[in-house]
């Protein structure tokens, strides 16, 4: 195997050619292409990051120091995780956001439970107009909106949104086409997260290596992000959906005996299934609940219902006895209104 490092551009459907910094290019041939060449986050050149004032999530790890007030701009999880991590350590957090409010894409239940825990922790959101630009001076940046209010902080952090690299490689040599040689995974075909990505990268190989594997499936990943609280989601989200029944239950039950060893009690853990009792859905947010919604994951891949689940037991204490005991006490509910 050889490697080559540098910047790679299509010649053609089958030839790569490969840009160093030192050398001639090299021209690479192959009967099998992946492109995984991941994705980077977009600005506006007046909001572009500088790593000194205006951060972003490439740059954050050249900050210095922690500012004492930080304007975050944009939400999706990466600006939920920004204010998430510029609060907890203590600094005065002012987050411009749509004025429909900040989204992180997955739970509306996800929304409203973390921006409760930001407004415990005084953070000011400020939802209205997009900001247009930012300027810098005399340690001070300064976020202008379209009509014109201003917010100004120490620094600022930039999350708008990702644009996949594959514009970078000369697509259109390869005639733009399905061609089946070429593959194309992760972040370059889609930005979601980092467990799609893997996904996909797996269906890829697989297929390329004669296999027949299925489709990656988004109703059977489970998505993550952030940390203290942890939040996670696999599945439908929509509780009012037609057909579909949900169980909301808090972390402080006396049931999570995780929680309470860990002192970690504030939290919740939403599950969904249909009128076949089948397993669709699940939300949850604080300890472990990453390790929880993998769990529902893999029911929901098996197409598990509620009574398949009633002879599970959970590992005591952990997150996922927390889990069986719910879906035992809605088996049990149900079990009554039937009989």
């Amino acid at each position: 195997m050889a490697v080559q490092y540098g910047r790679a551009r299509f010649q053609s459907a089958q030839v790569l050619t490969v840009a160093r910094e030192q050398g001639e290019p090299v021209d690479t041939h192959a009967d099998l292409i992946f492109i995984a060449n991941g994705a980077q986050p977009f600005f506006p050149e007046a909001m572009k990051p500088d790593g000194k004032q205006i951060y972003s999530y490439p740059t954050l790890t050249d900050m210095e120091r922690l500012p004492a007030s930080i304007v975050v701009i944009g939400d999706g999880p990466i600006g939920y995780e920004a204010v998430n991590l510029f609060s907890r350590f203590g600094a005065q957090v002012d987050w411009l956001v749509k004025a429909n409010g900040p989204r992180c894409f997955f739970d509306p239940d996800i929304d409203a439970w973390l921006t409760g825990i930001f407004q415990r922790r005084q953070v000011n959101i400020r939802p209205g107009e997009r900001v247009k630009a930012i300027h810098k001076e005399d340690g001070q940046v300064t976020a202008i909106r379209e009509v014109g209010k201003e917010q100004e902080a120490e620094a600022a952090f930039v999350t708008l949104g990702f644009q996949p690299n594959v514009d970078q490689l000369n697509i259109e040599a390869t005639g733009l086409t399905a061609i089946p040689s070429i593959y194309i995974a992760g972040d370059a075909q889609r930005t979601i997260a980092g467990v799609y990505s893997i996904a996909m990268a797996r269906t890829a190989a697989l297929h390329a290596a004669g296999r027949s594997p299925e489709p990656a499936d988004v109703r059977t990943i489970p998505f993550a992000f952030n940390d203290a609280p942890e939040v996670a989601t696999v599945g439908m989200t929509d509780a009012d959906a037609t057909g579909i029944h949900n169980r909301v239950v808090n972390y402080n039950t006396e049931r999570n005996g995780k929680a309470f060893l860990q002192g970690e009690t504030e939290g919740f853990l939403k599950l969904l299934w249909n009128d076949e009792g089948r397993i669709v859905g699940g939300t949850a947010v604080g300890l472990q609940a990453k390790d929880i919604i993998s769990t529902v994951a893999m029911m929901i891949r098996f197409k598990l219902g509620i009574g398949d689940c009633q002879l599970l037991i959970g590992a005591h204490p952990s997150a996922s006895e927390f889990l069986v005991h719910t879906l035992h006490a809605i088996h049990d509910q149900h079990a009554g209104v039937q009989s």
